[in-house]
């Protein structure tokens, strides 16, 4: 962000569109100098000269008094007006300066201006950067923050090779940067993840790193942003097919959430259940319910703060002196997450398991889980009675 300061206002007897050389402080204000501003620090400025006026950021010099000119708004179409010589330079907010506290203002999407999906979208081949809360999104230029209003929906293809390394691979991580391509604003795929649960580091992958308040791209991407100019607004993981699900869950269907945003997220809630009216188990270890892994729910976390609030239900008939037990597995479908619904002797009960679950980094899914203290245990239900509900801020 550009140094704002109070009251500063000079005269300039510079011509044409060039360096201004600034002169003597106006009277009652104060020269840069005087206001604070230091050698080499970057200003927002405004020109007034009769009827002309400009707005921008330029680099200030204390040796021999210079301001370097780089127009956000002007009455020439945008561009740096031709001074007269009798010009007035003072320091002035822009309207980037006061919205860069706000951060990117859209959502990753699968659907087309539907910045917050509400309904299962499978097996897509395009990915959008919907406007949200507002069409801007921080650009560093390597000296400071700029908030760039990128027009409207950006989109990319999975397939895409041209602006992104390559098109997208089987069960891969990749992360999404807006970026200012010459004149074009883009959402970059970098390359894949070395792993479900790593980005790797250096050349070749899609390291971030955090410059003053904002995630950056810490390394270039073949076909993107140069190193530190993509503003990183979130992650997706491929499916089997390289395409990308956001899965709301249903009978017998997984719940996929691999739709992560950076900024602006909202809670999305995956609901499965299993088709079958009952089955038993007699076993004294940790299984996936019903032996299915439907009964799980998978979602992708891009910075591995993301709270995940899960619980399952499940009728259980238990055998005299035997328990049988619901659990949730992070990451597992042989060891509990989570404290277990329990019912013991002979009793037909439906039971609840709920755990706050932090998956970490990457990709992770929650499945529900069965366990039977040793003669048969019967459970079933259908729908209502014997659900899995995951919910997490994506």
């Amino acid at each position: 962000m550009a140094k704002l300061l109070n009251l500063a206002r000079m005269t300039t007897a510079t011509t044409g569109t060039g360096t201004l050389t600034l002169g003597s402080a106006v009277a009652v204000f104060p020269s840069f100098a005087a206001a604070g501003i230091a050698d080499g620090e970057t200003v927002t400025y405004a020109i007034e000269d009769g009827s002309n006026s400009e707005i921008g950021r330029g680099l200030y010099t204390s040796s021999g008094t210079t301001l370097t000119r780089s127009v956000l708004k002007s009455t020439n179409s945008n561009n740096a007006i031709s001074l007269s010589g009798s010009a007035k330079v003072f320091i002035s907010a822009a309207a980037e300066d006061l919205l860069f506290m706000g951060q990117p203002g859209g959502r990753l999407t699968l659907s087309t201006n539907t910045p917050v999906m509400t309904s299962t979208v499978s097996a897509a081949t395009t990915i959008y950067y919907t406007p949200y809360l507002h069409r801007f999104v921080p650009l560093y230029d390597g000296t400071a923050y700029a908030m760039h209003d990128v027009g409207g929906e950006l989109s990319q293809a999975t397939t895409d090779s041209t602006k992104s390394p390559a098109a997208v691979t089987t069960s891969s991580n990749y992360d999404l940067f807006v970026w200012l391509d010459g004149t074009t604003y883009r959402c970059t795929r970098g390359p894949a993840w070395s792993s479900a649960t790593s980005r790797g580091t250096g050349a070749g992958t899609t390291e971030l790193e955090r410059v003053k308040v904002t995630w950056l791209n810490k390394v270039s991407i073949t076909n993107g942003p140069a190193a530190n100019r993509g503003t990183y607004v979130g992650t997706v993981r491929s499916n089997g097919s390289s395409q990308i699900d956001f899965i709301l869950g249903g009978a017998s269907t997984a719940g996929v959430l691999n739709v992560w945003n950076a900024y602006n997220r909202e809670i999305a809630t995956a609901r499965v259940w299993d088709t079958a009216v009952s089955w038993t188990y007699a076993t004294a270890t940790h299984r996936s319910l019903n032996n299915s892994t439907t009964n799980r729910v998978s979602f992708v976390d891009g910075l591995g703060t993301s709270v995940a609030e899960a619980a399952a239900t499940v009728r259980i008939t238990s055998a005299a002196g035997i328990y049988g037990v619901i659990s949730l597995g992070l990451d597992s479908t042989s060891a509990s997450s989570s404290t277990w619904g329990f019912v013991f002797n002979g009793v037909d009960v439906t039971t609840t398991t709920h755990a706050k679950l932090i998956g970490g980094l990457g990709s992770h899914y929650i499945q529900a889980l069965e366990f039977a203290s040793g003669a048969t245990a019967t459970y079933g239900g259908g729908d209502p009675l014997q659900n899995l509900i995951v919910s997490i801020k994506c």
